[in-house]
This record gives C-alpha cells, structure tokens and sequence, in this order.
C-alpha cells in the first residue's frame, strides 16, 4: 500500500508533516507557508518538496500543485 500524499498548507516549521510521516502512512509532496523564517526550516527538513508561499496565488495556479490525497492545515 502506497502512503498517502499530503498537502501541508500553512505549514509552520512542518509539524504535522513531521507526525504524519512518522506514522509511515503518509508522504509530503507540497507545503505552503508565508513566513520567510519557516520556509527556510522547511527547506531543510523536505529537501525537493515545493513549499508554495500563499494558497490564493495557488487558486490562479492549479497545475502548479502536485496531486495530493490529504490536506492538513495549521490555521
């Protein structure tokens, strides 16, 4: 069985991505976060992962976000 994709929006410094994977059920494949200083954490905690920098500019966008299954979000 294939882990689940995970869309992490308004990701923070990645903590329910960090929990969700630890699981071994679930693999992030995109995270969108504003703040510079988390999206450096993430950077270097999902090395390859695209980390998107405000969901309404993903709205004009679509295809630029990678097939997910799961959306978390940390509002």
């Amino acid at each position: 069985m294939r882990p689940l994709r995970l869309f992490d929006c308004c990701a923070g410094i990645g903590g329910f991505s960090l929990g969700l994977e630890a699981t071994g059920g679930f693999q992030t494949v995109a995270l969108c976060e504003k703040d510079p200083f988390c999206q450096t954490i993430l950077s270097k905690r999902f090395p390859g992962i695209p980390i998107f920098n405000d969901v309404k500019e993903l709205a004009n966008d679509s295809k630029a976000l990678p097939t997910f299954d799961v959306l978390s979000a940390g509002i």
